[in-house]
C-alpha cells in the first residue's frame, strides 16, 4: 500500500500547469474544491519524497531471501495508518471517508438530486 507521495504531476502536464477546470468538466459542481485541490493549497508538505518511496519499495521487493520479504510493503504519507485502517474497518466505509475527504460524496448528492428532478 502505497499513501501521498509529492509529485510535480500539474507542473509538467502538456500545455503547462493547469490552474482551472474546463468549462464542461463533470466536476463543476464541486469546482472551488477541486481547483484548490489543483493549485496544491490542500497537499502543503504532505507526502514523501516519490524517489525515496520507490528506491525503499523496490528494495524490500527484491530481497534476496524469502524469510526476509515482506508480505505487505507499505511506503508514502499514512500508510500505516491507511492499512490498519482497513484492518479494522470495513472497505465500504474506508471508501466512504476517502470520499468525503475528496469532496466526491458531495458531488454525489448533487447528481442524484439532479436525476431524481429529472425523473420526477
Amino acid at each position: 500500500m502505497t499513501g501521498s507521495v509529492r509529485t510535480e504531476f500539474f507542473e509538467h502536464k502538456i500545455g503547462g500547469r493547469q490552474t482551472a477546470l474546463p468549462q464542461d468538466s463533470p466536476y463543476d459542481p464541486i469546482r472551488q474544491e477541486v481547483e484548490t485541490m489543483m493549485n496544491g493549497s490542500l497537499s502543503g508538505t504532505a507526502g514523501h519524497d516519490r524517489l525515496s518511496v520507490t528506491k525503499s519499495t523496490i528494495a524490500v521487493l527484491l530481497r534476496r531471501y524469502a524469510w526476509t520479504k515482506s508480505r505487505y510493503v507499505r511506503r508514502g504519507f499514512a500508510a500505516l495508518s491507511l492499512w490498519l485502517l482497513h484492518l479494522i474497518f470495513p472497505v465500504w466505509l474506508v471508501d466512504r471517508w476517502a470520499r468525503q475527504a475528496g469532496s466526491l460524496d458531495k458531488l454525489r448528492r448533487i447528481i442524484r438530486a439532479e436525476s431524481f428532478a429529472r425523473i420526477t
